[in-house]
């Protein structure tokens, strides 16, 4: 009787083992979808980093050509600069009206600082007509010259400027003079001629492109020029029956305020 009741009690143990294997079986399952969700996760950060590679380089090359044309800016190196300009002024004493025209040619050491030489010409001429109650008159006045300069400039912002340096003029400026009352009349012709040094003055300001390392502008400039130089004058006046004549020589200086309006490349 007992070896026939103890295969009986073995079968009943075998369910609860085969209960026991299906609660191993979702935990079998679960792992494999715990891996597969790590490489989607792992799939994205790298698309992900793919999609920002390009952008990220552009970004890098832009900050790199920043940087070098921040270089390039602090380099400031040096260049040849030129301009032309029209010049419209006086010349006194006289008054004589000059017209001209000028070209500049030199070195721009930095954006500050540079050197240049200016060549040009100008002529014209004046007229002047006064009356009173004691009589009349007349003065025409003419003259011209051709000059060169060696100037030293600053610039400030890119905008303002100012120069200074010797000049040299060659030409005349001849003064006619007639005066006439009614018992007496005084005629006088004079001359500032000759090799004529002196000083320059220019400064003004500059409107236009402005890129690293060169500027391109519209320029007005006033400029003047104070000259030295041989004053000659011949006078001549008569008095009822008398007449007197004189002439005289000296030093003297001139003054020939002028305002330009040009284009310069610095």
């Amino acid at each position: 009787m007992l070896a026939q009741g103890a295969p009986e009690t073995a079968p009943a143990e075998q369910p609860a083992a085969e209960a026991e294997a299906p609660s191993d079986a979702p935990a079998a399952e679960s792992a494999p979808s715990a891996e597969v969700k790590a490489d989607v996760k792992v799939d994205v950060k790298a698309k992900a980093k793919t999609k920002a590679g390009p952008r990220a380089d552009a970004d890098e090359e832009e900050e790199e050509e920043g940087e070098d044309s921040k270089m390039k800016v602090v380099e400031d190196p040096g260049r040849f600069r030129g301009g032309v300009s029209g010049l419209v002024g006086v010349f006194v004493p006289g008054p004589v009206v000059q017209l001209g025209v000028e070209g500049r040619l030199g070195y721009q050491i930095n954006d500050l600082m540079a050197v240049y030489g200016d060549l040009g010409t100008h002529a014209g001429f004046g007229i002047n007509v006064g009356a009173s109650e004691e009589g009349a008159s007349t003065s025409v006045s003419f003259g011209g010259g051709i000059y060169w300069s060696a100037l030293f400039e600053v610039t400030l912002e890119d905008v303002f400027f100012v120069g200074v340096g010797p000049t040299l003029l060659y030409g005349s400026f001849v003064s006619v003079d007639q005066y006439a009352s009614v018992d007496s009349a005084t005629q006088s012709v004079s001359a500032f001629s000759g090799l004529l040094p002196g000083l320059k003055l220019r400064l003004g300001v500059g409107f236009g492109k402005e890129t690293p390392g060169r500027r391109k502008q519209f320029t007005l400039a006033a400029q003047c020029s104070m000259l030295f130089g041989q004053s000659y004058e011949v006078r001549q006046s008569a008095s009822g029956s008398s007449v007197d004549q004189s002439a005289s020589a000296g030093v003297a200086v001139g003054f020939l305020p002028m305002l330009a309006l040009g284009y310069d490349a610095k």
